[in-house]
Parts: structure tokens; C-alpha cells; sequence
């Protein structure tokens, strides 16, 4: 029987959490979510951000939903990196 893996990271802006990820999407069965929660932020706090309009209306920006879709996700690859 395979065990799951999951792998969660939260970094500071500017770091190496991208070439750790990207590192990562190169395994087999392994699922990356990047920054799935922000589209949620920029909608409900009204952040400033250059590409928001095109960010909040290609993403999923309801937080409950994104959850929902994390955990119906996780169980479907061996390793899961956020």
C-alpha cells in the first residue's frame, strides 16, 4: 500500500519556496497548489496588486471552495506540495 505524502510550505516573499516547487513538480505524482489562496486575499482584502482583475477572475475566490478543492485533491497523488 503507497502512503501519502504531504508537504506543506509557507515562506516569506523572495525566497526559494519556487525553485523548492518547482523541484518537486518534476516527480511523478506529485501535485503542486501555488499561492492557492490568493485570489480569496486580493478579493475580500482589496490588495493592490498589478494582475488582480486577471487573477480574481481566472481563480476560484471563494475560501471555503478552495479548501473543498485542496482536500478532494490530496487523496489522488503520493505527494502534495503547497
Amino acid at each position: 500500500m503507497t502512503r501519502n505524502q504531504h508537504i506543506a510550505l509557507w515562506t516569506c516573499p523572495r525566497s526559494r519556496s519556487t525553485l523548492i516547487a518547482r523541484s518537486f513538480e518534476q516527480l511523478d505524482g506529485c501535485l503542486i497548489f501555488d499561492e492557492p489562496l490568493y485570489a480569496p486575499y486580493l478579493l475580500t482584502h482589496g490588495f493592490d496588486h498589478p494582475h488582480r482583475q486577471a487573477i480574481i477572475e481566472s481563480c476560484e475566490t471563494n475560501y471555503e471552495n478552495v479548501i473543498q478543492q485542496l482536500y478532494e485533491e490530496l487523496y489522488q497523488y503520493r505527494v502534495i506540495f503547497s
